[in-house]
C-alpha cells in the first residue's frame, strides 16, 4: 500500500482555500491541475509503497512521534511555486511561522530507520499543494504566475492535534487519500 504521513486540514479551512484561493487563481490560470478541496493536507513524509509488516511498523512510529508532541498552531499564508516561478510545477500556499513543523518533521527523521525513509535530497519546505502545473502548460502559466499569486491575499490560523498516516490510491479522477491513523498529539505539560 503506497503511504505518507501529513497534517490533515479541518473541513472548513479546506472550504475557505477552496473558495477564497482556488477559485480566483483558477480563474486566472487556466491549464493547472487544481487539486479536490478534500486532499489539502501538509505533507510530512512520503513512504511510498510498503508491505504490511512495514505499514504496522508505521503505524507504531506515528503513535509514538505523536505522543511525545503537543498539538500546535500555524498560520496558512503566502502563495508561491515549485521548483521557480520560470519553470512552475506546483504552486502552493506557504506557512508564516513553519517552525513547529520542522520540529515534528525532525522528528520523523529521528525515527528514519524505522520509518526506512531515505535522507532527502531537498530542504524540508512545508505547504500545502494547491495544483500542478503539467509541462505543456508551463510556459502560459508562468507568464501569468505574478500577477495571479499577488491579487490572491490569504491568512488563516490552524492548530494541529493529530499526527496522520494515510493511504495513498492512484485513481484516474486524481489521488484518494484514507486516514489510516489519527495519532493524537498528547504529550502532557512537563511538570
Amino acid at each position: 500500500m503506497r503511504l505518507f504521513i501529513a497534517l490533515n486540514l479541518p473541513a472548513e479551512l479546506r472550504a475557505r482555500i477552496a473558495t477564497d484561493v482556488l477559485a480566483p487563481l483558477r480563474a486566472q490560470l487556466p491549464g493547472v491541475r487544481w487539486v479536490r478541496e478534500e486532499t489539502m493536507h501538509i505533507t510530512l513524509a512520503f513512504l511510498g509503497e510498503r508491505s504490511a509488516a512495514a505499514a504496522h511498523e508505521a503505524h507504531a512510529a506515528v503513535q509514538k512521534i505523536a505522543a511525545s508532541r503537543h498539538p500546535f498552531g500555524v498560520s496558512l499564508t503566502g502563495l508561491g511555486v515549485f521548483p521557480s516561478p520560470a519553470r512552475p510545477r506546483v504552486v502552493w500556499l506557504g506557512l508564516a511561522d513553519a517552525a513547529p513543523m520542522h520540529e515534528l518533521y525532525g522528528a520523523l527523521g529521528r525515527d528514519r530507520v524505522r520509518l526506512e525513509l531515505p535522507a532527502e535530497e531537498r530542504a524540508y519546505h512545508p505547504h500545502v499543494t494547491l495544483g500542478r502545473v503539467p509541462p505543456h502548460a508551463g510556459r502560459e502559466v508562468s507568464a501569468r504566475l505574478a500577477p495571479a499569486l499577488s491579487a490572491v491575499q490569504f491568512e488563516a490560523l490552524v492548530t494541529f492535534s493529530s499526527l496522520d498516516l494515510m493511504h495513498s490510491e492512484l485513481t484516474p479522477k486524481g489521488p484518494r487519500y484514507t486516514t489510516l491513523l489519527a495519532a493524537l498529539l498528547t504529550r502532557l505539560e512537563d511538570i
